[in-house]
């Protein structure tokens, strides 16, 4: 007899079915509503996320998988006493307990697992005074926090924690002040901040984290203020300031960014004249300008950007006029029109840009004889049309 166990995306195996309690556990584990993952015929990760009426008690049916790396929790009832049974796994390294009942007190249960390299505890009980029991886990890189009840104080335990590549933030109530504990970590190349309540003064504490590469502002109350205290950040590939209060005084601060990748302005203030700023950035190449008031000749002033290969405009007041406007920039690759004012008389232009392999134009007024035309001229490139309802 064969068992099928689901691992990963499009991926089914045929293994022999096992006998006695493994077997059992693999069945408890499918019966509760989760799934297996098998390396070389064994069980290696167990995915119960939303399996609702998984309890403590459930941990330990899984005993048996001694080579278990990979465990997720997600969304189940277990508590703080379901840790003391994950602490039986040496083998795991990504752990995820999000919208579990697990407590500061519970991640004392896990200072034992040394191999641990992922850990998500977004929208736990966890508000960060139990941090300081990860200080063992020396090869931790990946730390989710996300949740309200994360506060400055709660990241003080962080300075332990000295290995860490990405920070996970997002959703907290992490402020100016608390971006000081954050300051330590000198491995840091990835720092969510996403909706955290964080103003600006407070990035000077960052200025010390020279490996930074991607740093998400997206949704927090900065205005511009500070920025310029990051353009020391010469690593720094990505910085998103979308949903934020940015106007045009604040990409002043943004000058000095001339080795930034990918800017991301999206729903923000800023116009044709603060876009005058990004003159200085050569390196560009994505950017987002996606729900702004951006219009046909504000596109002028990014004319100059020509290493830009990825380009966003949803949402915008941008018609057929402000595409020509685009015809310097001959390195682009992809570029969003959603829910914009162009029309079939848009395609020759876009029939110029040559390494376009990407136009999304859902609800515009191209129409499918527009298309037609378009996909004749480019016919290596994918086109997404539909039109304005």
């Amino acid at each position: 007899m064969l068992r099928v166990l689901l691992l990963g995306v499009g991926t089914v195996w045929s293994f022999p079915a096992r006998a006695g309690d493994e077997t059992a556990a693999v069945q408890f584990v499918e019966k509760s509503g989760g799934r297996v993952f098998l390396s070389d015929g064994a069980v290696t990760g167990v995915d119960l996320s939303g399996a609702k009426t998984f309890t403590d008690a459930g941990l330990k049916e899984l005993s048996l998988f001694a080579g278990l790396t990979n465990l997720n929790l997600t969304n189940t009832q277990v508590t703080d006493a379901a840790l003391k049974d994950v602490a039986r796994f040496p083998k795991l390294t990504v752990l995820n307990v999000s919208y579990t009942q697990i407590t500061d007190e519970g991640l004392r249960e896990i200072a034992g697992l040394t191999e641990l390299t992922d850990l998500v505890l977004d929208y736990t009980k966890v508000s960060g005074s139990g941090l300081k029991h990860l200080a063992a886990l020396t090869k931790l890189r990946t730390l989710s926090l996300g949740s309200k009840i994360v506060t400055d104080a709660g990241l003080r335990g962080l300075v332990g924690v000295r290995g860490l590549r990405q920070l996970d933030l997002r959703e907290t109530s992490v402020t100016d002040a608390g971006l000081k504990e954050i300051a330590p970590l000198s491995e840091l190349k990835t720092l969510m901040l996403v909706n955290a309540p964080v103003t600006g003064p407070g990035l000077k504490d960052l200025a010390l984290l020279t490996k930074l590469q991607f740093l998400f502002l997206s949704g927090t109350r900065i205005t511009g203020d500070g920025l310029s205290e990051l353009t020391g950040l010469k690593s720094l590939r990505l910085l998103e300031l979308g949903g934020t209060p940015l106007t045009d005084a604040g990409l002043k601060q943004l000058a000095g960014f001339d080795t930034l990748g990918h800017l991301g302005l999206s729903n923000t203030k800023v116009t044709g004249a603060g876009l005058k700023e990004l003159a200085a950035l050569k390196q560009l190449s994505g950017l987002d300008l996606g729900s702004t008031k951006i219009t046909d000749a504000d596109l002028k002033e990014i004319a100059a950007l020509t290493n830009l290969t990825g380009l966003t405009m949803r949402d915008t007041p941008v018609t057929d006029a402000g595409v020509r406007n685009l015809a310097p920039l001959t390195k682009l690759r992809r570029l969003n029109l959603t829910h914009t004012k162009v029309t079939n008389a848009c395609a020759k232009t876009l029939a110029t840009f040559k390494h376009l392999t990407s136009v999304d134009l859902h609800q515009t007024d191209v129409t499918e004889e527009g298309g037609k035309e378009l996909k004749a001229a480019l016919p290596n490139c994918q086109f997404i049309i539909s039109q304005r309802k």
